[in-house]
């Protein structure tokens, strides 16, 4: 009888019948069961005894779509961009990052008042990114190390302070040019009064935390 059966099989469908082998869905792409087609009756089947015929949109294994963890924020130490990233619990391998820039608003500290610097991320376009905000408080100026640099000074070079200990740094207007590297690793560096249109490199401030850039009008 099993012969007999078999040898239906082979006069009915493909002998033997095309095999599809199954496929893992990802999180952005579709997977599917495994299952046969037969063209000679041009159907599908999850068996190769072609005794449970499918359609062939149940062999479809949705995209699994990703599954992010919670997203995680890096300022710029000039707080001038914010960073966000974050990876999927599906699979590691997949992350998003998204880069934008950050609105200042600073209230300065004078010799006897405090300050205050309030920074907003603009908005992110990716989905589970929301907008940052973070405040950081400064003690008045007589109460932190500070050093006046001359007035007459226009450029401030390479590695000029690093690894420095002072708290706050003044910055004459006349100053044009600060170089790659300048305040690295002052780890206690909290705030520096700059001129509105002096340009800074990022990597001035390699190894800093916290550091408020104070371009106001005096």
């Amino acid at each position: 009888m099993r012969l007999l059966s078999m040898r239906l099989l082979w006069l009915i469908h493909d002998d033997p019948m095309a095999h599809t082998a199954a496929v893992a869905a990802t999180c952005t792409t579709a997977g599917n069961t495994e299952y046969w087609y037969c063209t000679k009756c041009g159907k599908y089947f999850s068996d190769a005894a072609a005794e449970h015929e499918i359609a062939l949109a149940d062999t479809v294994i949705a995209a699994l779509r990703h599954n992010w963890n919670a997203a995680e924020y890096k300022w710029a130490v000039d707080h001038s961009t914010i960073t966000a990233s974050h990876t999927c619990k599906n699979d590691a391998s997949h992350t998003e990052t998204e880069t934008v820039n950050v609105n200042a608003v600073i209230d300065s500290p004078t010799d006897d008042t405090t300050g205050s610097a309030t920074y907003t991320s603009a908005e992110f376009s990716k989905e589970g990114f929301t907008r940052q905000t973070k405040s950081i408080e400064m003690l008045a100026l007589n109460n932190m190390s500070v050093i006046r640099l001359p007035n007459m000074l226009t450029t401030i070079e390479d590695e000029a302070f690093e690894n420095l200990a002072c708290e706050a740094i003044i910055i004459p207007s006349n100053c044009t040019s600060v170089g790659h590297y300048a305040f690295r690793n002052c780890k206690n560096l909290r705030y520096i009064k700059a001129p509105a249109n002096l340009e800074i490199p990022a990597d001035a401030f390699e190894g800093c935390e916290n550091v408020v850039i104070d371009r106001s009008p005096d």
